[in-house]
């Protein structure tokens, strides 16, 4: 018993304790673990699954933000979405699924992110919207597993991270601790306070999350959702306006549109739902309540009704003033890339801001589409989807035009060549595609040194001045519907076969004169060439060329009176 109260018993004086008689305690002792430290794992309990983090918005938020700044976040976020359409009804999951594809799963969102094989092969076959509610249901789960052993990797660099201090939140997360212990009946609302802090400090810096602005934007979006979803109030938000419809907000006239910060556009920040939000993105109004203020980001769309004088919007309080660029709070002024225009200046953006056009199916009679046989629905199907890429490839076009190429050239910050070399020219892109289809075979056999020599020739070195339809009018009783093509120099009349383009030559005899005379060349040379009206027809004109041993007179018809000027 001696060596036992040695251990257990204060040591005597000039005796020496061994180094492990300060950490041994007794069996006896009934409150020995009361008085141990909790483990590190203890301490990151809620850090161990994204489940148990769902349950706790600061310690979600102190990982989001961990995330966004050191890894790609589009895994988490998608995960975090899918859970949120998992609890909706079944109409709003169908709805918003398409939303999901468009963003997280097709190979141009910006927000994509790794899918099962299987998904990815199922969804190249048939459309999003095609697809059963039990099929979306299964492939929402499939994928949400496949993002787990990134997140499970995210997660324990967080837990490691969190270990040395290196973790964002620390500060929130300790005085969450504090008053967890003081009042456990307030530690929710606590909670959801120092984790709309911690969003707020992430929508100062959430710009550059990533090089794509656009990027950047619609992943604080993402996060403000789910925020939302969890309860927590974000900045200018409403509580009762935090509804479900985090996707594309369709926008329709009467609603003010959502203007541009910090001098970018932000076609996406609608993607979210950020209805609630979206007063963080528009300019308010001014003191006077006349208009908005000229210095700030370009309008887009209609501006909302004008509220009397000396009253603000409900939506537009100092919290949303204190966002403006240059404002208290509102960081640095616009980039100079895009000009501060006057109203009538600014570009039409419509098709920016647009609704989506609607699927044919909802157009379509209930009854008249139960008749339709198979083949025609699929019919239907090729021409909507074909209408509907069409519409997105001009709206890029638009925005590419007049957003960033004119405003570019017309304030002189690069010259023509410099912007032709960013932005590739749409003469050029159809120039090669001609190029690619064009037919040279039926001029194997021709004499004509103007045709030997157009063969040799790579159109795509010459410039697009114009091309249409037109109908050339051989003879009175033979027409041919071409192609033409208006070039620098040359003017090429294009019979379409097909898929290809193909040069012919005509006569206007019935028998061509052996020396090819009466042989009309569809390749005319301009500076040997000019244009008269015909007086009988408005839509028509001829086009006479001339050399040295003759002349030949070409009749070609514009499809309107405006074509042919």
């Amino acid at each position: 018993m001696e060596p036992e109260e040695g251990f257990n018993g204060p040591p005597g004086a000039g005796a020496r304790s061994p180094p492990a008689a300060a950490i041994i305690i007794g069996a006896e002792d009934e409150d020995f673990e009361n008085d141990i430290e909790p483990t590190p794992e203890e301490q990151n309990s809620q850090f161990q699954s994204l489940e148990l983090l769902r349950q706790h918005p600061l310690s979600l938020m102190a990982f989001l933000q961990h995330v966004v700044l050191q890894f790609d976040s589009c895994p988490v976020l998608c995960y975090l979405h899918v859970d949120m359409m998992r609890r909706m009804n079944p109409k709003e999951g169908r709805k918003q699924f398409l939303e999901f594809c468009h963003l997280f799963l097709d190979k141009t969102g910006l927000l994509r992110v790794p899918i099962p094989h299987h998904v990815q092969f199922e969804l190249e076959r048939t459309r999003p919207e095609l697809l059963s509610e039990e099929t979306q249901r299964r492939f929402l789960q499939d994928i949400q597993n496949f993002q787990e052993p990134e997140i499970s990797r995210q997660l324990e660099d967080f837990r490691s991270k969190r270990l040395m201090g290196m973790t964002p939140g620390e500060q929130e997360l300790s005085e969450l601790e504090r008053s967890r212990a003081r009042d456990p009946s307030e530690c929710e609302s606590k909670e959801k306070l120092l984790a709309e802090q911690l969003l707020a400090r992430l929508e100062e810096m959430h710009l550059t999350i990533s090089s794509d602005e656009e990027k950047s934007s619609l992943i604080f979006g993402a996060i403000v959702t789910y925020m939302k979803f969890l309860g927590v109030r974000t900045k200018g938000g409403d509580a009762k306006k935090s509804k479900s419809n985090f996707f594309r907000k369709k926008i329709s006239g009467k609603e003010p549109q959502a203007k541009a910060r910090k001098g970018f556009s932000l076609p996406g920040a609608a993607l979210w739902g950020r209805d609630a939000h979206g007063a963080e993105f528009r300019q308010s109004k001014g003191p006077e309540g006349e208009g908005t203020d000229p210095s700030g980001p370009p309008e887009l769309g209609d501006p909302p009704p004008e509220p009397p004088q000396g009253e603000q919007p409900a939506e537009e309080g100092p919290e949303s003033e204190s966002l403006e660029p240059g404002g208290p709070g509102g960081g640095d002024p616009p980039p100079p890339f895009l000009p501060r225009q006057p109203e009538e200046a600014l570009p039409r953006l419509e098709p920016e801001l647009e609704q989506e056009p609607p699927a044919w199916r909802e157009l379509a009679a209930p009854d008249a589409l139960l008749r339709l046989p198979q083949r025609e629905v699929r019919r239907q199907e090729v021409i909507n989807e074909l209408f509907l890429t069409e519409h997105a490839h001009v709206r890029m076009l638009r925005v590419l035009l007049e957003l960033f190429y004119q405003p570019m050239l017309r304030e002189g910050f690069f010259d023509e060549q410099e912007l032709s070399n960013i932005f590739p020219s749409l003469e050029d892109l159809k120039l090669k595609d001609y190029q690619r289809r064009l037919d040279l075979s039926s001029l194997k056999q021709s004499t004509d040194p103007l045709l030997s020599e157009f063969k040799n020739t790579d159109i795509t070195k010459r410039t697009l001045v114009h091309e249409g339809p037109l109908t050339w009018r051989v003879t009175r009783d033979k027409a041919v519907e071409v192609q033409v093509l208006l070039l620098d120099d040359l003017l090429v009349l294009l019979q379409r076969q097909e898929e290809r383009l193909v040069l012919r030559c005509h006569s206007r005899a019935l028998a061509p004169a052996p020396d090819g005379k009466q042989m009309l060349s569809p390749v005319i040379r301009l500076r040997s060439a000019m244009t008269r009206e015909v007086a009988t027809d408005h839509k028509a004109f001829y086009v006479i060329v001339s050399w040295e041993n003759g002349a030949q007179i070409y009749e070609l018809v514009a499809q309107s009176v405006s074509d042919r000027k």
